[in-house]
């Protein structure tokens, strides 16, 4: 038998375009049936495999996380709570569902400011929303920046965000 481990992310198993690319399943179910072990980062992703393959285990890896590089600094009580995302801007990982989010806290009268980091198709998008939500002034675009700045940029949050700007079939989001 082979000794092949297919470890699945997302783009590998969700078609975010509404199509799944030709012969893409055909292949992927070949993999995945050719492989000893088969590993995914979520519950979501495994479902998908599942549902590939028709049966089989899937082991669930979760994203692991350097406690030692990416530790809070502590902040300063009286400066605001900052929010952070890194991720590309892209529609897919929910950038403007954050920021509507993110307004909707400071018309409630929450001193915050929104930090995102990363580039993509979406940023004068989100550039254009964030002035239309009146909050450009508590937003910092950072735009892409080095893997090695991250650890720093990370602990200066009061809390880190990763909204989803897809809905699973049959799901439901909750703001």
């Amino acid at each position: 038998l082979p000794r092949l481990v297919v470890s699945v992310w997302g783009s590998d198993v969700v078609w975010h375009s509404g199509r799944e690319p030709a012969g893409r399943r055909f292949w992927l179910r070949f993999a995945l049936r050719q492989a000893r072990a088969v590993t995914a980062a979520s519950q979501f992703l495994a479902g998908r495999v599942r549902s590939l393959t028709g049966d089989g285990t899937v082991e669930i890896v979760p994203f692991g996380v350097d406690c030692h590089l990416f530790s809070p600094a502590g902040g300063d009580r009286d400066s605001p709570a900052r929010i952070g995302f890194v991720k590309h801007l892209e529609r897919i990982y929910g950038p403007d569902v954050l920021l509507r989010a993110f307004a909707a806290l400071v018309e409630e009268g929450h001193d915050l400011r929104l930090v995102i980091v990363g580039d993509g198709s979406e940023r004068g998008r989100l550039q254009e929303l964030a002035g239309m939500l009146g909050v450009s002034g508590r937003v910092e675009f950072r735009g892409h920046l080095p893997h090695e700045e991250l650890p720093r940029v990370l602990s200066s949050l009061s809390v880190f965000a990763m909204p989803t700007g897809v809905v699973p079939r049959g799901g439901s989001l909750i703001l």
